[in-house]
Parts: C-alpha cells; sequence; structure tokens
C-alpha cells in the first residue's frame, strides 16, 4: 500500500509518500528513509529519537490512531528534544495483486487473497503480511 505522510514540526509541513504493507510499517519505514536535511531542526540525533520512539510506541501497543468520519486516515505524534510532531498517514493506493485479508463470503471468516491470477505465496512473505496482525 502507498502511504502518503504529511508531518507537522517546528512551523513547518513536510510531505512525502512511502510504501508499506501495514500502518505501523509505513510509519517506521517513513521515519527511517526522513532526510533530516531537509527538515528544519531534525537533524540525525533527533531523527534517531524520532525512531525510537516510534519503535517503542508500536512495541508497546500504541499505534496511530484512526481519524473518525475519515476513511483510511491514521494520525500519531511524537517528541523529540527538537519540539512536537504531528504525523498523519492516509492510505493513498492499494497494490494491485498485493495480498491482503479478507472475508470469506461463504464461511464469514478471514482469509488471505491476493486475487485469482496471484501467484502461490511463500512462508516468508505470509509471514510478512502477517506481522502486523493484531
Amino acid at each position: 500500500m502507498l502511504y502518503t505522510v504529511l508531518m507537522e514540526y517546528r512551523g513547518g509541513t513536510y510531505i512525502s509518500q512511502v510504501d508499506g504493507h501495514s500502518v505501523p510499517n509505513a510509519l517506521q519505514r517513513w521515519a527511517a528513509a526522513l532526510d533530516p536535511a531537509l527538515i528544519k531542526g531534525l537533524g540525525q540525533a533527533r531523527k534517531r529519537e524520532l525512531i525510537d520512539q516510534i519503535d517503542s510506541d508500536l512495541a508497546d501497543g500504541v499505534w496511530p490512531v484512526p481519524l473518525d468520519d475519515l476513511k483510511d486516515v491514521w494520525c500519531t505524534s511524537a517528541c523529540t528534544s527538537g519540539g512536537f510532531l504531528l504525523i498523519n498517514l492516509v492510505a493513498t493506493q492499494q497494490r494491485k495483486g498485493w495480498p491482503r485479508v479478507i472475508v470469506n463470503p461463504v464461511t464469514g471468516l478471514p482469509v488471505l487473497s491476493a486475487g485469482p491470477n496471484a501467484p502461490v505465496l511463500s512462508s516468508k512473505e505470509v509471514q510478512k503480511i502477517l506481522a502486523d496482525f493484531p
């Protein structure tokens, strides 16, 4: 899934896109890909603080919150020694053919589906898909 990430930090608004298989994964990948030289007042040390806080929050079950009355939009925040960050993630585009969990119309149970013409998935690919499944 392609996510558009909007960050407010120290009076600036920064927008980028990242590919991820879930919202938590997209958040982690986005933080890792940040270029501190392009963000006023961030720097390498504060980027590391941000990454550490995101990892800690996710490990503690503190995930981005879906916004009421909006589809595929989440919000989270972080605080570094440089200040407060407000981060919004918007699911922008579904990858074609990417496996996803759907409800089987016959059984009503969740199943993994990549569509009718999908290649066979390896155990490693299934493990990756289910990594952030609650």
